[in-house]
């Protein structure tokens, strides 16, 4: 509910977002709970790495599957960047894949920040603080002025919604009664 009402205090409207976008939160849970646990550098980043390989490749085959036999999609979703590079328009096909573009994004991203040491360390030390400021970042970058093209994507856009993610992180991370 809460993410809800955020959402839709900067949309104007109380917004209740698809079964994606409840996903996503799934999601950023699930990475914060079995990845969070690897201990190894070099393997965290490994597992993070086949995470996003296990939903991009068979997303892009099927994709140039559909370029070339269907004349369906574009470029963009070829290189799950689509939802920067696509239409703003949402006739045909082009925004089809948006959750395995985010789902890819969000994945990489985690696992590249938590490769770094420093921000390792940061999150062993403080795993609660760390997914609430990577929550307050992503709930600002939701916000009307990071909106690029037509509002209506911003609900597509990886950094539109992030927040769902970060907040299954910090439900994940949410270990005590005043967290939850």
């Amino acid at each position: 509910v809460a993410i809800c009402l955020v959402v839709g205090t900067h949309m104007g409207v109380f917004h209740l977002p698809g079964g994606a976008h409840t996903l996503l939160a799934v999601v950023g849970y699930n990475l914060a709970r079995f990845m969070g646990s690897i201990g190894d550098r070099g393997e965290r980043l490994r597992a993070g790495l086949r995470t996003a390989a296990r939903v991009a490749v068979p997303a892009v085959m099927w994709v140039a599957f559909g370029i070339v036999i269907f004349r369906a999609y574009s470029g963009g979703t070829l290189l799950m960047i689509n939802n920067y590079v696509g239409p703003e328009s949402h006739r045909g096909a082009h925004w089809h894949f948006w959750f395995f573009e985010v789902f890819t994004h969000l994945v990489l991203l985690v696992s590249l920040l938590l490769a770094v040491p420093a921000v390792r360390r940061i999150e062993r030390r403080q795993p609660y603080w760390c997914a609430l400021g990577a929550f307050a970042v992503a709930v600002v970058l939701a916000m009307d002025w990071s909106i690029i093209g037509d509002a209506y994507n911003q609900r597509f856009r990886t950094h539109g919604v992030a927040f769902y993610f970060f907040a299954g992180w910090l439900v994940a991370q949410s270990t005590r009664l005043w967290q939850r």
